[in-house]
């Protein structure tokens, strides 16, 4: 089986997982259908003239995906930087409609149903999977979590303490530490986009039950609720359920935006605060934003540079590392380029030497369709679930760009190597380079891409 015909394949795949329908703008709230030809859009609605936006999208699994998605970074709800990720769990752990947390859980667990939440620097949710027959249950117990948590004092203290040892284990990782050391390398140590949304183990292992209480009061109002739903359910149903829950929600307030990031020429971040020799560098480029029409080049560039890093750093100098070259679509974009390794100058010599050679050659039509390719692939693997389908659709509905992310799906077949060439060599201009690792491996010097 040739290439291009395992390619055509792939893309019959995605086109073939769900009937011919259409999207409703998420921006323009009105009953006038807009088509738009991307396969994930087929069978996709926001339904017209509710309270607070809903997006459905019909899927073909048993089971049912509910994501109730609230709006704004992490200091929305509550100053205290990691407040509303805590408050969101405790719903689930604390008790809920009078019934004690143990028994609670209990009934989750005989309807197999399952209540999680996720935090993020655009958004946070709560996330209800169920088998379809029992997603009406399903949905019962979501909303006495959301609504009416009891937050019992005892198993407050039990949870809080067992989620900050968990929380404190997770930020002990050196993958973990070298990401958020990025992002605030980057944006600066007061930016929303630096303040880690699950907060410090100390401040969070210490915070009282009134200050949880009061945070789940301003936690729902109209302006940052969305209702994300996935799976076989029909839109009617789903329409008079939010409308006789939602309808007496207040308004609440805005929430802060993040602030533009201005980029310098190049910028070198030293970090040599870590005492192991495995050492993280990363390059941080400007991104576009998904409406801009040059984002699909953009994506596939990265995606091929990607696969060229992978090939000249492990496979041909036999460098131990692990590489990573993605785009960051959050509100305010970026892209990060790099690498974890202990060979940490040769392989800072080989990625800049690798940049050097991609922007004076660019790709090849192979690796630009490979690159296509792969990223179809990863889709289509993330969306067959409910589940999967339901996460996708809300990373870019609640940061409003779900109308430009489908419109630029159509644009990946028309990329071609000049034009994702002509993409990287425009953002990439412009380079945050950030080294975290043990001290004497390199200096300043050693990023010069001149």
């Amino acid at each position: 089986m040739n290439n291009r015909f395992r390619y055509l394949c792939l893309i019959c795949c995605v086109s073939c997982l769900l009937p011919t329908g259409c999207l409703r703008l998420p921006v323009k709230r009105s009953t006038t259908p807009v088509v738009v030809s991307s396969p994930l859009a087929q069978q996709l609605q926001e339904l017209p003239e509710t309270v607070v936006p809903v997006l459905v999208k019909q899927h073909g699994e048993d089971m049912v995906t509910v994501q109730v998605v609230l709006r704004g970074g992490p200091t929305t709800a509550s100053p205290l930087p990691g407040l509303e990720a805590l408050t969101l769990e405790a719903m689930l752990h604390c008790g809920s409609g009078g019934v004690a947390p143990a028994q609670w859980r209990q009934q989750l667990e005989q309807y197999g149903i399952t209540l999680s939440t996720a935090v993020g620097p655009d958004y946070a949710l709560l996330h209800l999977n169920c088998p379809e027959r029992y997603w009406v249950r399903g949905w019962e117990l979501m909303l006495e979590a959301l609504f009416f948590p009891d937050f019992d004092k005892e198993a407050y203290q039990a949870f809080r303490d067992n989620y900050a040892a968990a929380l404190q284990s997770r930020q002990q990782d050196p993958v973990f530490k070298a990401y958020q050391a990025g992002l605030t390398a980057l944006f600066g140590k007061d930016h929303l986009y630096a303040i880690w949304p699950e907060g410090s183990y100390a401040a969070i292992a210490a915070m009282p039950l009134d200050s949880v209480v009061n945070c789940h009061g301003r936690l729902v109002s109209q302006r940052r609720l969305q209702l994300v739903v996935t799976g076989d359910v029909n839109p009617e149903l789903v329409h008079s359920r939010v409308e006789e829950v939602f309808t007496d929600l207040k308004p609440g307030i805005r929430w802060p935006q993040p602030a533009e990031l201005a980029w310098e020429e190049q910028r070198v971040v030293i970090d040599e605060t870590v005492p192991k020799s495995l050492c993280t560098v990363t390059a941080f480029f400007p991104a576009p934003l998904p409406k801009a029409t040059d984002a699909a080049d953009y994506l596939l560039a990265l995606e091929a540079l990607s696969m060229r890093m992978q090939e000249d750093l492990c496979h041909q100098r036999y460098l131990a590392c692990e590489t990573f070259a993605e785009w960051v679509p959050w509100q305010v974009p970026f892209a990060r380029v790099g690498f974890q390794s202990m060979h940490t100058y040769a392989a800072v010599k080989a990625l800049i030497a690798l940049l050097r050679k991609v922007r004076l050659e660019g790709f090849t039509e192979q690796e630009i369709a490979t690159a296509h390719m792969h990223y179809l692939r990863q889709l289509y693997a993330q969306v067959q679930t409910s589940h999967g389908m339901a996460s996708w659709l809300t990373a870019h509905y609640a940061r409003g760009s779900l109308e430009r992310i489908l419109a630029m799906q159509d644009r990946l077949d028309l990329v071609t190597p000049e034009s994702a060439l002509k993409a990287l060599n425009k953002y990439s201009s412009r380079i945050v380079w950030h080294y975290y690792g043990p001290p004497k491996q390199v200096n300043a010097k050693a990023f010069k891409m001149d």
